[in-house]
């Protein structure tokens, strides 16, 4: 599916980016696909390392996620580089998420809580991104002391998110449109890993429930 990332990447409004690749020591044509298309490519392994290796040598102000089977829209990244140049006190900003098949076929549309109180609520109970649509303000980060943890094998994000939230105390929020193609496949990691998944959720859980009460 890379290709296809890429290329819905190529087709951005926005043209000023550049592309990282996170590479865990693939045995395919990641890396030739990769370096095809001008891509920097950075050391992967598990998904917390290649995500923080990729924001290390970014040179950009916004850090825009994506996974390797999924697909943004063409308006995207120009929507959210608006929206977080007019709203500098967002950390974090998603959007909502048509789901695809593995041929690609939409079979449901997904869209989550938008307003600082509500994404507050959402995030007592799960993730309140959807990862691959995220964009990031890098200075938040690094004033912050931020990066994945690289001991969550899953649910880092969410982990991240909370952190960002009730320790720093900053603002994330969802755009209310519909902005990427998340595909489903039972080879994702949520997949393969689905009881450390929950594990990992359950204590990124109860952290958070255990700062608010506090």
């Amino acid at each position: 599916y890379l290709p296809l990332l890429l290329e819905s990447i190529k087709q951005q409004d926005f043209r000023d980016y550049e592309i990282i690749v996170a590479d865990a020591n693939s045995k395919d044509n990641t890396v030739k696909i990769a370096e095809e298309y001008g891509c920097i490519v950075v050391e992967g392994g598990m998904p917390a390392v290649g995500r923080n290796n990729g924001a290390k040598v970014a040179k950009g102000e916004y850090l825009a996620r994506m996974d390797a089977d999924d697909i943004s829209l063409p308006d995207r990244f120009i929507m959210q580089v608006e929206y977080l140049d007019r709203n500098t006190n967002i950390a974090v900003l998603g959007t909502w998420a048509k789901i695809i098949d593995k041929e690609g076929q939409v079979i449901s549309s997904a869209s989550l809580k938008t307003g600082y109180n509500n994404i507050i609520a959402c995030a007592m109970c799960d993730s309140p991104l959807f990862h691959p649509s995220v964009m990031i303000r890098k200075e938040f980060l690094q004033l912050n002391g931020l990066s994945y943890n690289e001991d969550f094998s899953c649910a880092q994000d969410y982990e991240l998110w909370s952190r960002i939230l009730f320790e720093k105390g900053g603002y994330i929020d969802n755009l209310s449109v519909y902005l990427i193609y998340y595909r489903v496949t039972t080879s994702q990691i949520s997949s393969i890993k689905q009881q450390q998944q929950i594990y990992n959720s359950l204590l990124v859980r109860r952290n958070n429930i255990s700062f608010f009460l506090n």
